[in-house]
């Protein structure tokens, strides 16, 4: 039976979500796009979301910071998603990956290398340095994993990616607003950018789109579908895997990616879902944080971070495999906590 807080897509009622036959892929790179003021709160400040992916990497590596002294915070102080997807991941003991999609540092735990660089500031260059690199990564880590796992599960640690999700959806002609991980979306700084961008250079196709406006998460999840043909693959993110699954659709041909999101998220953007035509096939976690002990979480009831890490598709397979709703809020407060406490 279906939990009441995970809503599923009715072309994936059958989905088979289990411990032993999912795997859990966290994508993780920069873009200099976050380097922006304004554009993205993954960070205290736009310098400091140069080290989020890193140090989300650590926490589900390791459960521990070690190029920082904290979490990632949002500038109000509310911390990463990777507290919430390392909780669950704990909890559960599903299996999972770390994988280099552009570190501007490289995390001190384990990680498959790609070599990959991080992506660049589309009003000024081209966004993708090696397009052909990145995406022959994505197409082999899609080879090595098809079929060994019945569901793939990929999720992302990209600041500034909804953003350049914003602009490829413009290049597409998609009007529709991506979300953000503030409370109010900074529209007029997406699209300014976005501008900026489109007077440096004009493009004709999705994939050009991608590369000269984009970030490497797009370009690794076109080559990574075109391998995964037996597996099911999970996008598990926000606006920013809407995005992905458009480009997959457009560029290959396939629309078979499932997403897997949060209701925070959804809630705020379910136009794009609507206008991509992903209903059907998108996974909604109804989480609630109100009750949590930790004040820092309870901020995400109100608008704050609403996505990242996969924490919304690890949710879901959380309660379709029997965990109960307590049970999960009550890990995710206990794992924050042991960060709070001093030496």
């Amino acid at each position: 039976m279906i939990p009441e807080d995970v809503i599923v897509g009715n072309s994936i009622e059958k989905l088979d979500l289990s411990i032993d036959n999912t795997l859990f892929v966290l994508l993780a790179g920069t873009t200099e796009v976050s380097l922006r003021p304004g554009l993205t709160a993954a960070g205290a400040s736009p310098e400091a979301t140069r080290l989020t992916p890193t140090v989300d990497s650590e926490i589900v590596g390791e459960g521990r910071c070690l190029s920082m002294s904290e979490p990632p915070m949002t500038p109000e102080g509310i911390p990463t998603p990777a507290i919430v997807s390392k909780a669950i991941l704990t909890l559960t003991g599903l299996k999972y990956i770390i994988v280099n999609g552009g570190f501007s540092f490289r995390p001190k735990t384990d990680y498959l290398e790609t070599n990959i660089v991080p992506s660049k500031d589309p009003s000024k260059e081209r966004a993708i340095v090696d397009a052909e690199k990145v995406m022959e990564s994505g197409y082999r880590l899609g080879k090595i994993l098809d079929g060994k796992y019945r569901n793939i599960m990929v999720g992302e640690s990209f600041p500034g990616g909804t953003t350049t999700a914003y602009i490829v959806l413009r290049a597409m002609g998609i009007k529709t607003d991506t979300s953000s991980s503030m409370p109010v979306d900074p529209e007029l700084l997406k699209k300014e950018l976005a501008e900026e961008s489109f007077r440096r250079k004009t493009v004709d196709s999705p994939l050009d789109a991608a590369v000269e406006y984009g970030d490497n998460l797009m370009i690794f999840m076109i080559g990574m579908s075109r391998a995964v043909r037996s597996s099911n693959l999970i996008l598990a993110g926000g606006t920013q895997m809407a995005n992905v699954a458009a480009l997959i659709e457009r560029i290959n041909g396939r629309s078979e990616p499932i997403i897997a999101t949060t209701s925070w998220v959804y809630s705020h953007r379910s136009k794009l879902f609507r206008d991509l035509g992903l209903e059907r096939r998108t996974i909604v976690s109804v989480m609630n944080f109100g009750e949590m002990r930790n004040i820092g979480l309870r901020y995400y009831d109100q608008g704050h971070v609403r996505e990242g890490v996969g924490m919304g598709g690890l949710y879901a397979v959380a309660r379709l495999v029997g965990y109960t709703k307590e049970a999960i809020n009550s890990s995710i407060d206990s794992f924050y906590s042991s960060f709070l406490k001093t030496e």
